[in-house]
């Protein structure tokens, strides 16, 4: 699911990065290579969040120390 929601947003990412910077008046070029940045990096972006939420679910948890008891000895 990340990774479609990463590619569903793509849409968006295109029209603020062409519209906030003006190069969709540089022609289509330019507008394809955006686009084509955007797909790269936003799957690139979800791959990482999914292996990190994986290296961090598959870290085993720390084992609990266990006090020992004082153990008596018959010449005491």
């Amino acid at each position: 699911m990340t990774r479609s929601f990463a590619v569903a947003i793509v849409f968006l990412e295109v029209r603020v990065v062409l519209g906030v910077t003006g190069l969709e008046k540089l022609g289509d070029s330019v507008a394809e290579t955006v686009v084509w940045m955007c797909v790269a990096f936003s799957l690139l972006f979800a791959d990482v969040v999914l292996q990190w939420q994986d290296l961090r679910r598959s870290r085993p948890a720390p084992a609990r120390v266990q006090p020992v008891a004082a153990v008596q000895t018959a010449s005491d």
